[in-house]
C-alpha cells in the first residue's frame, strides 16, 4: 500500500485519538501521483476493514497475497525453520528474531477460515531492511487475513 500511519494527539479531536495516514514515498513523484496513491490506499483499507467486519478474508485484495503470492516466503505454510531475520527491521521480524519459540509454536496454527501464520507474516519475511529505505523499521510487517487472526496469532 505504501502508506504510513501515525497516531495523532487528541487536542484537535476533543480528547479523542485518531490516525493520520500519508504516503511514504515522496521522492520523484508528483503531487497528483501522491494524492492518487493516498486515495487508492485509503479506499483499499476501508474495503479490507469492511471485509473483516463481515468475517471475510482480505488476502485477495493485497498485492502478492491473492491467487498468486509474490515470490519469497511461502504464504500457504511456514517452513520448519525460521529464516534468518538478521537484516529484517520490521516490528514483526524483530519480535520473531527475539523470540524464535513464538514462530515454532504458531507456525502450524490456522484460523477457522484457514488463514495460517505464513500468510500473516509474509510481508515481514519478504521485506529486507538492508535493501529498502531507512524507514523500514516503522514497517509492522503483519497482516490479518481474517478477524480470528487477532486471537490465533
Amino acid at each position: 500500500l505504501d502508506l504510513v500511519a501515525a497516531q495523532t494527539e487528541g487536542e484537535a479531536l476533543h480528547g479523542k485519538s485518531a490516525w493520520a495516514v500519508s504516503t511514504s514515498n515522496s521522492l520523484r513523484a508528483s503531487t497528483v501521483d501522491l494524492l492518487n496513491g493516498l486515495v487508492e490506499g485509503c479506499r483499499l483499507l476501508v474495503n479490507m476493514e469492511q471485509r473483516l467486519e463481515r468475517g471475510e478474508a482480505i488476502f485477495s485484495l493485497m498485492p502478492g497475497l491473492g491467487e498468486d503470492a509474490w515470490p519469497g516466503f511461502p504464504s500457504k505454510r511456514c517452513p520448519a525453520r525460521l529464516p534468518s531475520l538478521a537484516t529484517h527491521g520490521s516490528s514483526a521480524a524483530v519480535v520473531l528474531r527475539d523470540n524464535a519459540s513464538l514462530y515454532s509454536r504458531l507456525r502450524g496454527c490456522r484460523t477457522g477460515q484457514g488463514v495460517c501464520l505464513a500468510a500473516c507474516i509474509k510481508p515481514a519475511m519478504d521485506e529486507d531492511a538492508a535493501a529498502t529505505s531507512p524507514s523500514a523499521g516503522a514497517f509492522v510487517g503483519l497482516v490479518a487475513g481474517d478477524e480470528a487472526c487477532y486471537d490465533t496469532f
